[in-house]
């Protein structure tokens, strides 16, 4: 009689145990490996050990996703910004799973002013990297979205030439802007407008503070900011669309592929980006944030070897900026409105080449052009008819050439106490507009430089240029 009554309990507690199961779901919780917190909307992926079905799921607000596994399984975990885990559990297990951060500074490579590429670290000058990731975080369409919360950096917005930056207190004009190492032409009132800079197709950032003239030229006194593109390296086919929307009015769209055959890259990329403008007085017709339309479209050639890169590229850039007249007495039908349209160009080639170890030469040519131009018009707003002023002063044409020629010779062994780099850069630019003395002016910057760096110490390296 004990017998069976021992038998009844036993599997009593049983049913009890199982139902309890039942109960209490079992799940998987995702948290960051550095901070703790949970990582909602991870995508967590099931796949039994023996094969079968797999079975997906996506972690909630509290970072935790159900397992409704029946097999011991392979689990992997993805979230943007984080390193892919793979783990193995059981059913019915409750199991808590760190995710690692991909951010690692110290690790970034940068080229800007270096003698050849090296990580962060173990740069001379203080660089900052702003990597893809942060750019998508930020959801930043441009460099003023970028940068209007960075550190040592100010913006200030001007309805008619655009947005503009100071770095350390100085201002724009002392700062130089790169793409791909190539100057960004068109300063106006001697600012760059780093709204008209779109990030659709970049990799990196590099923003280096301070003095940099000798590698760079005069404007370089505040520091540099060199913007990367991204380059296709391992795909052999690779395309990709995007859509950007906001509530205010921002309706941007771009898109972009590239083929890879041996050595051989071929990539092109563009989009629209649209604003409908913007004031916090909607009685007036004038906005201070101004409707404007953007079209960009780059393309380049890439061959590659272990110790030779060839590369030919082109972009373009074209925006229409209106700028709207309030309404005019008596009867508030007519108005002056402005167009500033803005076209700019740049091709370039570059040749780098490994030619014995730790030596490197480096060629570079290119050619861009920017043009600006002011339109006024009258506009009747019962008819939306429009009407070219007869006022000389209310149109304007802006223009500017750059031709560029750059060569660097470099030695740089990590190993070695001793590196230098030397150079030249040719500079010849040309500009007409009303505003330039006798409408047409052109400069020229014929430069040689060299780079010297010592290391008497493993923790003092000097470097004099």
């Amino acid at each position: 009689m004990a017998f069976f009554r021992f038998i009844a309990l036993f599997s009593l507690t049983l049913l009890l145990a199982s139902l309890n199961g039942f109960g209490q779901q079992a799940v998987v919780r995702v948290q960051d490996g550095k901070t703790g917190q949970p990582v909602p909307f991870a995508h967590v992926c099931f796949q039994p050990i023996d094969g079968g079905q797999q079975a997906h799921a996506i972690t909630q607000e509290d970072g935790t996703a159900q397992n409704l596994i029946v097999f011991r399984s392979v689990v992997a975990i993805s979230y943007i910004g984080y390193e892919t885990l793979y783990d193995t559990i059981s059913p019915g297990e409750n199991v808590t799973l760190s995710l690692k951060p991909k951010i690692q500074e110290m690790n970034e490579v940068v080229v800007t002013a270096q003698y050849s590429p090296q990580r962060v670290d173990k740069s001379i000058y203080k660089v900052k990297v702003i990597n893809n990731l942060q750019i998508e975080q930020k959801a930043a369409n441009n460099l003023t979205d970028l940068l209007n919360s960075e550190l040592n950096i100010r913006i200030s917005q001007d309805g008619a030439l655009g947005t503009s930056m100071s770095l350390q207190g100085l201002s724009g004009e002392h700062v130089k802007f790169l793409v791909d190492g190539v100057p960004v032409i068109g300063r106006m009132n001697g600012n760059i407008d780093i709204s008209q800079l779109n990030l659709y197709n970049v990799d990196h950032i590099e923003v280096i503070e301070g003095p940099m003239s000798v590698v760079y030229g005069s404007n370089a006194l505040a520091g540099v900011i060199n913007i990367i593109t991204k380059e296709n390296k391992n795909t052999r086919l690779s395309a990709y669309a995007k859509g950007y929307t906001e509530s205010v009015g921002i309706y941007n769209f771009d898109l972009g592929g590239s083929y890879k055959i041996k050595n051989h890259v071929f990539s092109f990329s563009g989009g629209r980006n649209f604003f409908d403008g913007y004031s916090d007085d909607d009685s007036i017709r004038s906005v201070r944030w101004k409707p404007k339309r953007q079209y960009f479209f780059d393309g380049y050639y890439l061959f590659s070897r272990p110790k030779l890169k060839f590369k030919i590229s082109s972009s373009w850039f074209d925006e229409k900026l209106l700028s709207r007249g309030n309404l005019m007495a008596p009867y508030y039908e007519t108005a002056f409105d402005s167009y500033f349209l803005t076209s700019r160009s740049t091709s370039k080639i570059e040749l780098n080449q490994k030619i014995r170890d730790y030596r490197y030469i480096s060629l570079m040519g290119s050619y861009a052009w920017y043009a600006r131009k002011k339109e006024t018009v009258f506009i009747d707003l019962t008819t939306l008819e429009e009407h070219a002023t007869i006022n000389p002063e209310d149109f304007d044409t802006t223009r500017f050439h750059n031709a560029l020629f750059r060569g660097t010779f470099s030695k740089s062994n990590p190993a070695s106490r001793f590196n230098y780099q030397l150079g030249f850069d040719l500079n010849l630019e040309a500009g007409t507009g009303k505003r330039i003395t006798d409408y047409k002016q052109q400069i020229g910057d014929y430069a040689a430089f060299l780079s010297v760096q010592y290391e008497p110490l493993k923790w003092v390296t000097i470097q004099p240029a």
